[in-house]
C-alpha cells in the first residue's frame, strides 16, 4: 500500500510541473489495469506513477508501460529519462535495472508535525 503521506503529497507535485506530459495505460476487459505518466523536460523525460493492479502484476505490464513512455519521450526528443522509486519496492526497483535505470540519490519526503491541541501533552 502507498504511503499516505505519499499519496498526499505526490498529486500536488504534479500538478506544480508546467511540463508536458505522455500518459500511458494498459486496457483488458474494458477496465483500465495499468498506467504511467511521462514529463518531458527539454531533453529529460520523467517516469511517474507506474501502477498496476494488483492482480494483474508480475505480467510485464509495469515494463510495457515504461518503454511505451520511454519510446514516447524519445520520439519528442528526450535524450535522457529518470524515475523515483519508493524505498523497499523491490519489484520496481528490479523493472527500472533491467531498463539500464541506476541509482543516483535517496531523498525523503518530510512534513510539518501536527500541532493541534489533542495532540500535545499537558
Amino acid at each position: 500500500m502507498t504511503n499516505p503521506i505519499h499519496r498526499a503529497v505526490v498529486p500536488s507535485m504534479y500538478r506544480a510541473i508546467p511540463k508536458e506530459t505522455i500518459c500511458a495505460s494498459i486496457w483488458k476487459d474494458g477496465k483500465i489495469i495499468a498506467t504511467g505518466l511521462g514529463i518531458l523536460d527539454r531533453d529529460y523525460i520523467g517516469i511517474y506513477a507506474i501502477h498496476v493492479k494488483e492482480k494483474y502484476r508480475g505480467r510485464g505490464y509495469a515494463r510495457q508501460i515504461c518503454t511505451a513512455l520511454l519510446s514516447e519521450g524519445m520520439k519528442k526528443g528526450a535524450q535522457n529519462a529518470y524515475l523515483q522509486v519508493v524505498q523497499g519496492n523491490t519489484a520496481a526497483k528490479n523493472l527500472y535495472t533491467s531498463l539500464g535505470f541506476t541509482d543516483s540519490y535517496t531523498y525523503w519526503f518530510r512534513v510539518q508535525p501536527d500541532t493541534t491541541k489533542e495532540n500535545t501533552i499537558e
